[in-house]
């Protein structure tokens, strides 16, 4: 709203409950499928692979939290932000699936990946809280002084123990008609 309609004056803009995860990951599995005699279908397959992950970053918003608000003379606004990093872990997951073909013209096939999934982040773990605040920050105080003065602001970083992470579960649902052409080819 502040971005398109512009600020309303003495109006608190509050920015919280922010979220965000993210990671850098790599990995290697081993996969095995086995055909099943089902009932009702041409063919049945169901898979499974076993995936080693090697995490190379990871970093997740614990807490985020900001505002502002804009007087006739002034703009006072405060934030805060606690993150938690690792620059390395290793993990296991799991994905699953199946395929079955109906008939001669239509297959099904159904995935869940990362079934089951769990990294443990145990490298440089660490925890980075960031504070800030301004109290009367004005176009003649940003003219006449340093902007660095203007702020109150004050940042940590402290070493937290190992701790672990799931991936998404992702499922997948296909469909595939095979086309038939009749005739003289």
């Amino acid at each position: 709203d502040l971005a398109l309609n512009g600020n309303e004056l003495n109006r608190v803009y509050d920015v919280g409950a922010t979220a965000g995860e993210g990671w850098g990951i790599s990995s290697f599995g081993l996969s095995t499928a086995f055909r099943l005699g089902v009932q009702g279908f041409q063919e049945f397959t169901v898979g499974l692979s076993g995936k080693y992950l090697m995490g190379f970053g990871y970093a997740k918003v614990i807490e985020a939290a900001s505002d502002l608000t804009t007087t006739i003379d002034a703009i006072r606004g405060s934030g805060r932000i606690v993150i938690d990093s690792a620059r390395g872990g290793s993990g296991f997951a799991v994905d699953i699936g199946s395929a079955a073909r109906l008939n001669r013209d239509w297959t099904l096939s159904l995935s869940l990946t990362n079934a089951v999934s769990n990294i443990n982040w145990n490298k440089e773990t660490e925890r980075f809280t960031y504070e800030f605040r301004a109290d009367s920050l004005s176009i003649e105080k940003i003219q006449d002084t340093d902007i660095d003065s203007l702020f109150i602001d004050s940042d940590e970083r402290v070493d937290i123990a190992p701790f672990s992470s799931k991936l998404p579960a992702e499922l997948r649902f296909g469909i595939r008609s095979e086309e038939r052409r009749v005739g003289n080819e």
